[in-house]
């Protein structure tokens, strides 16, 4: 067993350009807060041969994995290992990286009582083409993977929509294409077009690989509706990061529905619903994740969460003037001033390392 100490920290770099234009890197300030604690903090490879016995040299690993689904795929790979059979701490943990998947956070919120908007995941065909033929429309159709809008659109006819199940479940869909937030109707020679010859002109002209192949991954083998929630002109996104909560609204695009990309933000607190941030710490405590970045609406007058996000912009959470924490009585408890993520997360994973030093010493 390794020997108790000053703690040693493996990083993966990361770097990030956001579309506003700021660079954002992790790993960096990670290295940077070790310094500062005196700890010894290397940065390392995932993506070599040698890193799982390289890992065993270290207390903990840290790694902001970005919206590709490779990198998402190895960390979860990574995080279940480590915790089946290391004493390794590792941010995120495989139950944080539940958080990367809509298909993960449908199933578990059956499990877990979590409100949402009716949600339908089907794995059958006949099923999903049954549900079709019978829905009350307008849905949302998602993907398992998607960010700043991407990958969500809404159907507004039975025509459509058996369009997509048929898609899915005979070949395959890359991503939901949308205009103003309406489906554009699937077909396999649309797809082409999008998977073959719009990726061949941008890496001609030189764009990032994550701009160009940003899921890497087909979808297939599965159908996800979601119950579209009328009269909802913002959503509140929420980031729990351990005992901190940040918030702010974002209001929906020019004639869309959605309000994830929309750059119409507001962090006002007074404008932050208490009973979702409420909501919101419940929601991360009994899921038991490190950090949990959702987006909230309302149905029937009360906070629903549309879903949870792993990866999400630093500068978003800087820039709120403030946080709130929950009191034992379950108050909330207002904190004003600026915290960058990069420092909420690694506070938080610092008093979880400090906790299990601690107890392996008693």
């Amino acid at each position: 067993m390794r020997q108790l100490g000053s703690p040693r920290i493996a990083i993966q770099p990361d770097q990030t350009l956001h579309n506003n234009g700021e660079s954002q890197s992790y790993s960096q300030r990670w290295m940077e807060l070790c310094r500062e604690r005196g700890w010894h903090a290397t940065l390392v490879d995932v993506w070599s041969s040698q890193f799982p016995g390289v890992l065993k040299e270290y207390t903990a690993f840290m790694w902001r994995p970005g919206p590709l689904h490779r990198q998402r795929a190895l960390m979860r790979d990574i995080a279940r290992l480590q915790e089946l059979y290391s004493d390794v701490l590792v941010y995120p943990s495989s139950r944080t990286m539940v958080t990367a998947s809509k298909l993960d956070q449908a199933y578990l919120a059956q499990i877990l009582e979590i409100p949402m908007p009716e949600t339908w995941v089907f794995r059958s065909r006949a099923e999903a083409l049954a549900f079709v033929d019978t829905a009350r429309f307008p849905l949302v159709l998602k993907l398992d993977m998607g960010n700043t809008g991407r990958n969500v659109a809404k159907v507004s006819d039975s025509k459509n929509a058996r369009r997509m199940v048929d898609l899915m479940f005979d070949s395959h869909v890359d991503t939901i294409r949308s205009r103003s937030g309406e489906l554009i109707a699937p077909s396999s020679l649309v797809g082409f077009y999008w998977t073959r010859v719009i990726p061949a002109v941008k890496l001609v002209l030189g764009y990032p690989l994550d701009q160009i192949f940003w899921t890497q991954r087909l979808e297939t083998g599965y159908f996800y509706a979601q119950e579209f929630l009328e009269g909802n002109e913002y959503d509140t996104r929420i980031w729990v990061i351990g005992s901190r909560a940040f918030a702010m609204r974002r209001f929906n695009r020019k004639s869309d529905f959605r309000a994830s990309g929309s750059g119409l933000l507001d962090w006002s607190p007074d404008k932050i619903d208490p009973e979702i941030l409420k909501l919101a710490f419940r929601i991360t405590r009994t899921m038991g994740v490190q950090s949990n970045a959702m987006d909230f609406v309302y149905k029937d007058g009360s906070p629903v969460l549309l879903e949870s996000n792993l990866s999400f912009t630093s500068w978003a959470v800087r820039d709120c003037p403030g946080h709130w924490k929950l009191t034992r009585e379950g108050e909330l408890e207002w904190h004003s001033g600026s915290c960058r993520a990069e420092d909420a997360i690694f506070e938080a994973f610092e008093l979880e390392l400090n906790n299990r030093i601690e107890t392996r010493r008693t």
